[in-house]
């Protein structure tokens, strides 16, 4: 008999309401029939289709309102064997997340989206998950979650560092032209300023007043109360000006200064 998608669909709303994905509250014994079961169906049309993408929302939504608290108290770190310690966000950085939403919500959106594609292949396709494993599909997933949002974590402060690293502190850094050139050299600062003039002429509000109060020394915590927007706004408007001057740099300058 051929799989009917409307059955797996109503197989995935069966679970969500038995096993407290959307509500509900069952005995450990009825939880794992109910995953079994739902395990099952999915399993008739290879863990794709309409019926599954279901369950993928019903995991994402399970998991998106648990990991926001998980990370503010820790209970998100695992240890990996052979990977080091738990990754555990600092003091700062819950300060960050608390200051600006946006933080929190990348980890958590990144962290189970990459989990979602974990656990398709090795807990569905690649059968880990088993009803006699002692952990429910919904617990299984969240420790997919732990898993992926130790590598979202240090990809975050590996950001910042690359960040920090190449964020311009004098004219002549900002403009590129410091390369082989003493520190001080009037000539190199007459250049770099002009040069730094050029580019702030590119931009537009609020990027121009994000290049010029970086300039200045401004935190991107104080452009960003200033402008009132976020630090990961102003972050992202400074890392993509600067691959762009990059670019233009290694190209001999835009069209306009081609000669």
């Amino acid at each position: 008999m051929a799989y009917d998608d409307r059955e797996g669909l109503r197989a995935v709303a069966r679970w969500s309401d038995l096993t407290g994905a959307d509500g509900g509250e069952l005995t450990t014994a009825d939880r794992r029939a109910a995953d079994q079961e739902l395990v099952e169906v999915l399993a008739v049309r290879g863990f794709e289709g309409p019926a599954y993408e279901r369950f993928e929302a019903a995991l994402a939504a399970y998991a998106l309102a648990r990991l926001p608290g998980m990370i503010r108290t820790g209970a998100v770190s695992v240890r990996i064997a052979g990977a080091g310690p738990p990754v555990r966000p600092t003091t700062t950085e819950l300060d960050a997340m608390s200051r600006d939403a946006a933080i929190l919500d990348d980890l958590t959106d990144m962290t189970v989206a990459r989990a979602l594609v974990l656990f398709r292949r090795r807990a569905m396709i690649g059968g880990e998950w088993r009803p006699g494993g002692g952990a429910s599909l919904t617990t299984y997933f969240i420790g997919a979650c732990k898993l992926m949002f130790r590598a979202e974590m240090s990809g975050y402060r590996a950001a910042l560092a690359r960040d920090s690293r190449s964020s311009p502190s004098t004219p002549e850094q900002f403009a590129g032209v410091a390369d082989g050139t003493p520190e001080g050299d009037p000539a190199s600062t007459v250049v770099a300023n002009q040069q730094v003039r050029e580019e702030l002429d590119r931009l537009e509000e609020p990027a121009r007043t994000m290049v010029a109060m970086t300039l200045d020394g401004h935190s991107q915590r104080k452009i960003a109360d200033r402008l009132g927007t976020s630090e990961r706004a102003v972050e992202g408007v400074l890392r993509r000006w600067r691959r762009k001057a990059q670019r233009r740099r290694s190209d001999g300058g835009d069209e306009h200064d081609q000669r």
